[in-house]
Order: structure tokens, then sequence, then C-alpha cells
């Protein structure tokens, strides 16, 4: 009964640890608005911020290179303990020790956290894994929208913060659901590790861990450098960008010997839209000062991510390419509504989180026969979501001239990252289309381990 009952609520626990996960990232609607401010209490600021992701990507991705071994339970656990203290250090900021310590807290929690939830697909005990994957997969989509609203709606002037602070019983009630399950799996399941592992995919993944970690070490070096002139920031700022872009492309074709077409096809849709849409939402948010209007941009964002995500589930291919074009249509029409009424608005983020959804879902939904693919497709997903937070607002900044603050700024910001959106998915949709066709997939029983081998569950 017991046991039942712990892996029946697997996607559950997917779900809390991908939205508790997303809650320990930087909040970036009031991250502008409180740039000043934070610099003061810490002016190295910038550079704590690149630290806090870079051990965030650090620890999700190693999470996952040891996932056979490791299994999800205890980077669970250590993440929603970090959880606890980050976000407690992460309210109120008013110290610089205090800042730095919140940082690198939250990025802990968010690795352990995003890449424990991403492992619980490749748990053999699972006996949903599709529905395990939609669960962590669908709000990295869905969930930027929900907590800038909420951030907006309980922002006050006088009280700095990093990230948006839950209620005490929220926050309670994720954690002791997080670790209760963390504890019991690790009873049940002690000596049940794969030790069968013996070579795992070193190019791929040392492609990855580099691509995603090279560019916060630059932006560390940048942060606690200081004292840099605006005229050579900006040219530096785009060059780390087109850099992160590059080696995230040469990633994916390190991929290129992976058994089916849709792991690199996947990993390549999730840099292309977590990349740029997390802070493209917020910045619509900031844009809009009504709460009407705000409300509307959350409910569309909303009804997309759940319409994206069951046409991600059903047809995977289909929603790869398909939601890719939608992605790119949508941020086409947006970049010409922002600056307009917000009801002209509205379509174009629907369509825009639905394309997402359904691109990002279906990439790990065709990954899921290979324990390998669906962790490196997470690797790429979560790592994208970090460097995004971590470079989209600069690079706003550096094309638009202004930092994304106010209506006018963030509308200014958000073009330019509609802009990259736009590209991005076009270009990703063309790889996507022109690949070669996915391999029949193996049966729910059979899972391609590290080595190439097919393993039963």
């Amino acid at each position: 009964m017991v046991e039942s009952v712990r892996r029946g609520v697997v996607p559950l626990i997917a779900f809390v640890a991908a939205c508790l996960g997303q809650l320990c990232l930087v909040n970036l609607v009031e991250l502008p608005t409180q740039l000043h401010e934070l610099t003061r209490v810490n002016p190295r600021f910038a550079g704590w911020v690149a630290a806090g992701a870079c051990a965030g990507i650090i620890v999700a991705l190693l999470v996952l290179v040891a996932a056979p071994r490791l299994r999800a339970a205890a980077p669970l656990a250590v993440g929603t303990t970090a959880s606890v203290f980050g976000l407690a250090l992460g309210r109120a900021v008013t110290t610089d020790v205090q800042l730095a310590l919140a940082l690198l807290m939250l990025g802990v929690a968010a690795g352990g956290l995003l890449g424990g939830a991403v492992s619980l697909t490749t748990e053999p005990s699972v006996p949903h894994r599709t529905w395990t994957a939609a669960a962590w997969a669908a709000p990295l989509i869905g969930a930027p929208a929900v907590l800038d609203w909420l951030a907006l709606r309980s922002s006050s002037p006088q009280d700095l913060r990093l990230t948006l602070h839950p209620p005490l019983w929220g926050l309670g009630f994720a954690s002791l659901l997080l670790m209760g399950w963390c504890i019991l799996t690790l009873l049940i399941e002690a000596d049940s590790a794969d030790t069968s592992v013996v070579r795992p995919a070193e190019t791929t993944w040392t492609a990855l861990v580099t691509a995603a970690v090279m560019p916060t070490l630059a932006a560390m070096l940048v942060g606690f450098g200081g004292g840099m002139s605006v005229e050579w920031l900006r040219p530096l700022v785009v060059a780390i960008s087109g850099a992160t872009v590059l080696g995230l492309g040469l990633a994916c074709l390190a991929m290129s010997r992976m058994p089916s077409g849709l792991p690199q096809r996947g990993c390549a849709a999730a840099f292309a839209i977590l990349l740029c849409w997390p802070s493209v939402v917020s910045l619509l948010l900031l844009a809009e000062h009504s709460e009407s209007g705000r409300r509307m941009v959350l409910l569309v964002a909303l009804a997309g991510a759940m319409a994206g995500t069951v046409w991600g589930l059903a047809q995977a291919h289909t929603a790869l390419v398909g939601g890719q074009l939608l992605v790119a249509a949508g941020a086409a029409a947006a970049w010409l509504a922002v600056s307009g009424a917000v009801q002209l608005l509205a379509a174009p983020t629907a369509v825009i989180t639905c394309g997402g959804a359904a691109a990002v879902v279906g990439g790990v939904r065709g990954a899921l026969p290979s324990s390998l693919a669906v962790r490196l497709v997470g690797g790429a997903a979560v790592g994208a979501t970090m460097l995004g937070g971590l470079l989209a607002l600069p690079l706003a900044w550096a094309l638009g001239g202004v930092v994304p603050s106010g209506r006018h700024s963030a509308t200014v910001g958000a073009q330019v990252l509609l802009g990259l959106l736009t590209a991005g998915a076009l270009l990703s949709a063309g790889y996507a289309a022109t690949g070669r066709t996915p391999n029949a997939p193996q049966s729910t029983a059979q899972r391609t381990t590290d080595d190439g081998s097919t393993h039963h569950d």
C-alpha cells in the first residue's frame, strides 16, 4: 500500500519540485526595478547573480549525470533544504553577506530541485513516465507568468527581495511533501542504485556542461571585476550572449550520435524557447500597468501552456516542429502588438505559450525511450532556463539601450527579446524539420542506458 502510493504520487512530486525550483530563481520582473538598491547593498551584485546561476547549473547537470547511481531522492532532499534557507535569506535583504549567501543557496536549491525532478523520469520504479515528464516540463513554460504576476501584486518598494516569498503554509506543505517522499524513497530503495552503467557519454555531457557553465564564468568575471565603462560593457554582453548560443548549438551537434533524432532536436527546442521566454513574459507583465491587463496575460499564458502540453504528449514529433513555428509566429505578432492595447497582445501570448509548451514537452516525450536522452533534454531545458534568467535582461539592455524597469523601457526590452525568440524558434524548427526521422519508439518497459544497451524495467 505504501509503495503503491509512493509510486503513484511521483508526477505530483515532479510538479511540486519543478515549481519550487522555479520559485528559487531570481525574480526577473522585480530585479530591474530594484537593481540600484541591490547594487548599493553589494557592489558585486551582478557577479553573485552569475555565481548563483553557475552553482545551479553545475548542481543540476551533475545530478543528471549521476542519476543512474544517485537517483532523485537525495538531490530533491538537498534542494528542498536549500530552498527553505535560500528563500528566507532572499527576503528583506540588508547586508552584502546576506545577499551573497542567498544567491548561492537559491542557485543550489534550483539546481537540486529541477535536476531531481528530471531524474524522476528515469527512475525504474516510476509507473507513469509520460505524466512525470510533463509534470516538470510544463512548469518551465507556464510557471514564470504565475510567479511574475504574483510578484507584481505583492511587491513593496521598502522590501528588497530576490524572489517571490511564498506563504509560510504553502512553503511548509511543499517542503514536507518533498522531504517525506525523499525519506521514504531512501529507506525503501537504499540498495537499488543502478551500478551497471559504467560508460557514460563523456563527449555529450562534457559539451553540454561546458556550453552551459562557461557563460556564467564569463559573467562572473565581468560582474566581480567592476569599473568597466558602458561603451565596453554593451558589446561584451552581446559577445558573451553570442558565444553562449554558439556553444549550445555545438552541444546539440555533439548529440548527433544518439540513436534517435529527437533528443538533439528536443535540446535545440529547449534552448531556443527557454533562453528568452521567461524574460519575455516578465517584461510583458511589467509593461502592462493595469491589473486587468496583467490578469489577461496570465490567463491566456496558462491556457496556452495547458493546450500545448496536451499537444506535446499526444504528438511528440509534430508538436516539436509545429510548436516552434507557432512560437515564431506568435513572437512576431507580439513584437508588433506589445506597444498597443493589451487585448492585441492576448492572442500572440497564447500562441507562444501553446507552441512553447508543445515543443518542450514534445521534445521530452520523444526522448523518453532512452534514459540518457531524456536526461540530456532535461539538462538542456534546465540549463537554458537558468542561462536565460542570467543573460536575457542584460542582452535586452545592451541591444535596447535602456534598463527595462518602466513601461516604455520594458516594451523596448520585450521587443528585443521577441525578435531573438522569433529567430531562434525558426532556426530550431528548421533543424527539427530537416533532421532524420526518429526511430520507432521502444516499448515503455525498455530504456537505452548510457552505454547504448537496452535496459528492461
